[in-house]
């Protein structure tokens, strides 16, 4: 397994119910983390002392913070939860939650505020509750006892400035979900709510990119060059969750089988790979098939995992050598509602989704027929392009 590989491979877990996915590369945020308080002094340079004592206490309070934003995601999870709602896993990458989907998961306004609020509440919660231990440690004497305050004060900090900025009323930031759930109790029409919000956040992503670059001027270049990667990453994001929930709307009572390809090529276990490679990849017929005998699915081949077997193996491994089987692939079946199968399909970074009923092959999602039928029921509705 390459490093690559390694640092995307993802851990799920169960926490309070909720499935927690825990992402390798969330080390690299870890380290980066404890390297850059070090570096500053925080917690224990403020105590004095050699600084190699400065690590443990840094690395204590990176872990703080990262537990602080798994807190702050898993309220989302569980609040949604309460309400009857069925959250997707929570998401630990360098460092960075990700519970909030970028759809439609609510059923009415006041799911949204509900959801979208706890968190950053919270956050804030915890904050204060940090900042009182840091207070009453302070009251104490010794080295420790400062050592012990400064870690709570920073980590009061840290959880302050989580919940205010996702408060910032800049989807799909806590306080632009709050924004559009306030938008749809008024207007009364989710996609429109979506796109003020979302208009919203790209302003404010937008501003900061400016800001950032007046700070770039001003000579502190590692800040202003900060705010305004932050800045540019919310505006991409901002248009990326509206044209989601457009997505949404547009697929809204559709099912799978109404979309999936019925009349699709497969390829049989028995094939070698140079075989494979020369009369379906390279001939341009496409770049991930279903594996099959009959029309019994066994499993699935893409141009991914046919690449990672050296050239000169090719021809002595066979497609079952090397596929996806069965037990792994994600499948859909005809009469699923097709969104859910299209968020499984982006989740999964799939190449194509087949459709079965039982063990029998029905056709197949892929990504280019997927596109197609959002396309065509945007022209039919009337709107410009939302992918």
């Amino acid at each position: 397994m390459t490093l690559r590989q390694q640092l995307v491979r993802r851990y799920l877990v169960r926490v309070l119910g909720v499935d927690v996915s825990v992402h390798a590369g969330w080390l690299i945020g870890f380290l980066f983390a404890t390297v850059a308080l070090a570096a500053i002094g925080l917690p224990a340079g403020a105590v004095g002392g050699p600084a190699v004592l400065s690590w443990g206490p840094s690395a204590l309070a990176a872990a703080l913070f990262i537990a602080s934003i798994l807190v702050h995601e898993l309220v989302h999870a569980l609040v949604a939860k309460r309400i009857g709602l069925s959250p997707p896993p929570v998401s630990i990458f360098v460092a960075t939650g990700g519970a909030a989907t970028l759809g439609r998961d609510t059923a009415h306004p006041g799911q949204e505020l509900a959801v979208a609020a706890s968190a950053p509440l919270v956050s804030l919660a915890l904050a204060a509750l940090f900042a009182g231990a840091g207070f009453a440690a302070e009251g104490a004497s010794g080295e420790r006892a400062r050592l012990l305050a400064n870690l709570c004060y920073l980590v009061a900090a840290m959880n302050g400035i989580l919940g205010t900025l996702n408060l910032v009323p800049a989807f799909p930031l806590d306080g632009g979900r709050v924004l559009r759930a306030i938008l749809w109790r008024l207007n009364g029409d989710f996609l429109v709510a979506t796109r003020t919000a979302a208009n919203a956040g790209r302003a404010v992503g937008w501003t900061a990119v400016g800001a950032g670059a007046l700070i770039v001027l001003r000579s502190d270049a590692v800040t202003g060059l900060t705010v305004m990667a932050v800045g540019w990453f919310l505006s991409r994001f901002a248009t990326t969750a509206y044209r989601w929930a457009a997505i949404q709307r547009h697929v809204s009572g559709v099912s799978v089988g109404q979309v999936m390809e019925r009349d699709v090529p497969t390829v049989r276990p028995s094939l070698t790979l140079d075989v494979f490679i020369e009369q379906y990849l390279l001939s341009g017929s496409g770049s991930a098939f279903a594996v099959a005998t009959g029309d019994e699915l066994i499993g699935t081949i893409d141009v991914d995992r046919a690449r990672r077997v050296p050239r000169d193996l090719w021809p002595n491994r066979r497609i079952a050598d090397v596929m996806i089987p069965l037990s792994d692939v994600e499948t859909a079946r005809e009469e699923d509602p097709l969104w859910p199968a299209i968020e499984r399909f982006e989740r999964g970074g799939l190449h194509l989704m087949p459709v079965v009923d039982g063990p029998r092959l029905l056709g197949v999602l892929t990504r280019r027929g997927l596109l197609e039928a959002i396309r065509r029921r945007a022209r039919i509705a009337g709107v410009g392009p939302v992918v």
